[in-house]
């Protein structure tokens, strides 16, 4: 009979491998048996119908080795194994489990289940087991569930129960979710919520309910709300809600609402007026402000005046009259301050020294000087040399000295001496001397010789390491 054919490898080696040239020529034709073509044409790799399984390994194996171990090896496995297995996927899977262990034998078999998984992804599954206990299985494992997925979610869904619990079959189940939330979002759901246990169940849940939110956050919510399981239904809304509030804040917010009172719906509420605020803080004010529990809405306007402070700090420091003294008050009070001064120091330092709460002015000061230290040193000194005598002033100059120490030691020390309050000027100038001797210790122990501290201290200073 007469065989014409190409030189198999010969195509792939000219094609892919630079500078390596194995002869890309059509063979003459042979009325020979099969064996004498194999020897009249060396080099050229026979067809299976040609020679036995074996043989044509040892073939494929022959070739490869003329190949220096590296880049170009492995894009040769790579293509052997690609084309191999969209015809002959079981001689090719045997042929690369044959590979010496490595980078090459594992892209060979990444190749072939990517193959045989798009043509043919249940038997493909089948033959996953051949990998079990080896380096290559887990993988082989994902992209067969990706592919599996896309031609039968249900039967992909089954088959990921089967397969020994660990990473492979989380991963798996994840990629099955995956896939199948592009087509029906419900599924994958029921399968996150059905699958598995504890840790497992949780990252599921979470996987599905992200997916559908991306695709239909309205949707999904609707699917969330007719859970059972309490647990299922907070994990999946403490996933789907902060999502939803980037597109649609309000009906996120409305949705968070109408969960049962406790810490997931303060929570998602919470995040909510904060995803709001960063956009229309105005809007999420309103929002909040009808809201039926005093202690809930207190919350959720201090969380809307402390993103609004990072834009509109004069709105949220406006915002925190309608909070009821708390420590989120208080805390927002201290943001309002700190996110002021990033915008307009000037401006925020009057704010914290006229606020009309005397126990929070000295902590608003403190984050104003703060930030401002870092800002514009010099501007904030300026500032402070405008400031009378007093609580507040001492507070602003000790948050100063705290930010200015670490880079400008002697600067920091001559203000900490500025400080009226006898017991905070002490322990200020020993917080700007102990950076200062880390940074120059011959002129810190110059000055703290002279400086209004007792004897006491000026020897533990000098004697640090």
């Amino acid at each position: 009979m007469k065989i014409q054919t190409w030189t198999f490898v010969g195509i792939i080696c000219a094609s892919i491998v630079g500078g390596y040239w194995c002869g890309h020529q059509r063979e003459p034709a042979y009325d020979s048996p099969p064996q004498a073509v194999i020897k009249k044409a060396p080099g050229r790799l026979p067809l299976q119908s040609e020679l036995g399984t074996s043989d044509r390994l040892d073939a494929m194996r022959s070739e490869v080795a003329k190949l220096p171990a590296g880049l170009q090896q492995n894009k040769l496995l790579q293509s052997i194994a690609a084309d191999w297995s969209a015809t002959e996927p079981q001689a090719a899977l045997d042929w690369a489990l044959a590979l010496r262990p490595g980078q090459g034998r594992s892209l060979a078999l990444r190749e072939v289940f990517l193959a045989w998984a798009a043509n043919d992804p249940a038997v493909a599954a089948q033959s996953l087991q051949k990998l079990v206990g080896t380096p290559d299985y887990n993988e082989a494992a994902v992209i067969v569930a990706h592919a599996f997925a896309r031609s039968d979610a249900k039967l992909a869904a089954d088959w990921t129960r089967t397969l020994p619990t660990g990473a492979a079959q989380r991963e798996a189940a994840a990629a099955v979710i995956q896939e199948a939330a592009k087509f029906d979002p419900s599924f994958a759901a029921g399968f996150a919520t059905s699958f598995g246990a504890g840790e497992l169940r949780t990252d599921l849940i979470t996987l599905a309910a992200t997916y559908w939110g991306e695709r239909d956050a309205a949707a999904a919510a609707e699917w969330l709300s007719h859970l059972t399981d309490e647990r299922h239904k907070n994990i999946a809304a403490a996933t789907l809600v902060p999502m939803w509030a980037k597109t649609d804040p309000q009906a996120a917010a409305d949705f968070a609402r109408q969960m049962p009172p406790g810490p997931m719906r303060e929570t998602l509420l919470n995040e909510t007026m904060q995803i709001w605020a960063a956009t229309d803080a105005s809007a999420a004010a309103h929002w909040a402000s009808e809201f039926p529990v005093p202690e809930a809405r207190g919350a959720l306007l201090a969380s809307i005046s402390m993103t609004a402070s990072q834009h509109s700090p004069e709105f949220a420091a406006r915002l925190l009259a309608e909070i009821p003294i708390s420590d989120r008050r208080n805390a927002a009070v201290v943001a309002v301050a700190a996110g002021w001064a990033a915008i307009e120091p000037s401006a925020a330092a009057e704010w914290a020294m006229n606020f009309p709460d005397a126990t929070l002015a000295p902590q608003a000061m403190d984050a104003v000087m703060t930030r401002w230290a870092y800002q514009d040193f010099r501007g904030a000194g300026e500032y402070l040399r405008s400031l009378s005598s007093g609580e507040t002033r001492d507070s602003a100059v000790n948050a100063f000295v705290s930010a200015l120490a670490a880079y400008h030691p002697s600067a920091a020390a001559e203000w900490a001496a500025t400080i009226a309050n006898d017991g905070l000027r002490a322990r200020s100038i020993q917080f700007a001397a102990n950076s200062w001797l880390q940074q120059d210790a011959a002129r810190a122990k110059a000055w703290i010789a002279s400086a209004a501290l007792t004897d006491d201290v000026k020897a533990q200073l000098v004697a640090r390491p």
